[in-house]
């Protein structure tokens, strides 16, 4: 049953994918993002409330954090609730993380957070302080900025290299903005079965928050495809060299965090 439930809401997310270009281009032409102001200065490294320490890279004008969010504070020392159970998850209406507790990251919270950070509500992302001070969750159209700047293969120019993380790569995949993005998967509501939680795609996807909200359920968030993603060992294409724009993720669900300098 959980391995149908699965495949549903992987399959559902394919299908959203050609909606979902629809609207990034449609957001396009609607005007131009507002460009960034070029920072004075770049550290050379951002530390967050719990110590961890991450990569900075500037890309265009912008300044970005090269990994995932790992704190488990807010900037103001607020513990972000850590909150593994289905019903409790989907109720919450505060900020909350977990982990991707599911096949091989199985009860092993450390590697997979080690390496993906935690996963988060919108609603820790709404608090504007989930970021260390100086930055913040990048929105939409900061996003898309780095899009623009990038070129239509954006994607492919975001994600590491090589199959340490992705289930697949290709050519195209050169890393060359130094983002280095990673297969994260997520943690989705299970739409078929009210109340319940499902975590997809780990090894096949990136998926990134913004700041952005579409409505009281639903935020904005931006993925990246592994070329091939494997579902039950039977293989799908995808053109995985998009940064893909999202308007169908609620705000329940469990993402990674990139942040942006202020």
């Amino acid at each position: 049953m959980a391995t149908r439930l699965k495949m549903t809401s992987v399959l559902l997310l394919i299908a959203l994918t050609i909606s979902a270009q629809d609207r990034q281009k449609k957001a396009r032409e609607a005007g131009n993002p507002t460009p960034s102001v070029e920072p004075s200065e770049i550290p050379q490294y951002v530390v967050d409330i719990d110590s961890n320490i991450y990569k900075v890279v500037k890309i265009g004008k912008q300044v970005w954090v090269a990994e995932n969010l790992k704190t488990t504070r807010l900037n103001d020392g607020t513990l972000i609730s850590f909150v593994p159970e289905d019903r409790h998850w989907l109720g919450l209406k505060t900020p909350a993380l977990c982990w991707y507790n599911d096949g091989p990251f199985l009860n092993d919270s450390a590697r997979y957070v080690s390496t993906y950070g935690f996963l988060y509500n919108w609603h820790a992302v709404n608090t504007g302080k989930l970021c260390p001070d100086g930055w913040h969750v990048p929105s939409a159209s900061e996003w898309e900025e780095l899009h623009d700047f990038l070129g239509i293969n954006a994607g492919a120019k975001m994600k590491e290299t090589g199959t340490l993380h992705w289930n697949s790569t290709s050519p195209e995949v050169t890393n060359e903005s130094g983002f280095t993005a990673l297969p994260s998967g997520y943690r989705d509501r299970i739409r078929d079965k009210p109340g319940f939680t499902n975590y997809v795609m780990v090894s096949d996807l990136a998926s990134f928050w913004s700041a952005s909200q579409v409505n009281n359920e639903i935020s904005v968030s931006f993925s990246i495809f592994a070329p091939i993603l494997l579902i039950h060992g039977r293989p799908y294409t995808r053109d995985h060299r998009l940064l893909m724009r999202f308007e169908t993720i609620y705000k329940t669900s469990g993402q990674t965090v990139r942040c942006i300098q202020n």
